[in-house]
């Protein structure tokens, strides 16, 4: 018996008790690629994709951070917009969908340095900061 054989496990084919089941899961992964589908239509601005590169290049740059958010931050940052907004009925995405998701999308993205952390300083903080001190494109200007 080779070592693939052991990895591998025979597909489960559908039966009478497991048909209702097999069928809710294609129905929602159909539903799930719509709504997929529908956030990539969701328009973005091109200030406000700048907003979110901009946030990402302020993690890596704040002093008190060994690792900031990469470019990767920035895309998930947008896609969470572009899912928010979508979610609210919205065909654009909102500077505010890009500030209110910033926590939940960055945070985890930012390691700071063990000196920073001593004082107290947590990724949190230091993306709180950037959102405060970072100009929010509004109509095609920028405001801090």
């Amino acid at each position: 018996m080779s070592d693939w054989s052991k990895v591998t496990r025979p597909v489960p084919v559908p039966n009478e008790w497991t048909r209702p089941f097999w069928e809710a899961a294609r129905r929602g992964s159909l539903e799930l690629q719509r709504c997929q589908n529908e956030v990539v239509g969701v328009h973005c601005d091109p200030m406000i994709k700048e907003y979110c590169v901009r946030l990402t290049q302020r993690t890596r740059q704040h002093p008190d951070v060994g690792l900031g958010a990469s470019p990767r931050g920035s895309l998930g940052l947008l896609h969470a917009g572009q899912a928010r907004a979508a979610a609210q009925g919205r065909d654009y995405v909102l500077p505010d969908d890009v500030k209110v998701l910033a926590p939940s999308v960055l945070t985890h993205r930012i390691v700071v340095r063990p000196n920073a952390e001593l004082r107290g300083v947590t990724a949190g903080s230091v993306l709180n900061e950037v959102l405060d001190t970072e100009a929010v494109p509004i109509s095609g200007r920028r405001l801090a």
